[in-house]
């Protein structure tokens, strides 16, 4: 998946917007990093048994599919504020068992 890094640009005075050519971009790599070769029921199954094994793994995934840098500490800081403000994390210990269930019903 590609993402436009939007973080570089919330702020911006836009009368002086960049180029197409020169806005940066994220990629995440759902394959070798996450597992996901194909978009069929048993990967998505397999996905988020994956997920499950591993909370960091986990959680890393949500802040990637959101479109953050997960290296970015500014922009992890905020994924992880979003998902936890969404309920798809809690706050405290970043638990992911309501992402995990919400990932097994649109998949079952």
């Amino acid at each position: 998946m590609t993402f436009l890094d939007l973080m570089k640009y919330i702020g911006s005075d836009w009368s002086q917007a960049p180029s197409y050519n020169d806005v940066e971009w994220l990629y995440a790599d759902f394959a070798s990093k996450y597992g996901l070769k194909n978009l069929d029921a048993k990967s998505f199954a397999d996905l988020r048994k994956f997920l499950d094994d591993d909370k960091d793994t986990f959680i890393s995934y949500l802040v990637t599919k959101l479109g953050f840098d997960e290296n970015d500490k500014d922009e992890y800081d905020a994924a992880i504020d979003l998902l936890a403000d969404k309920d798809f994390i809690t706050s405290s210990k970043h638990k992911t068992d309501e992402a995990s269930c919400l990932m097994h019903q649109n998949f079952s």
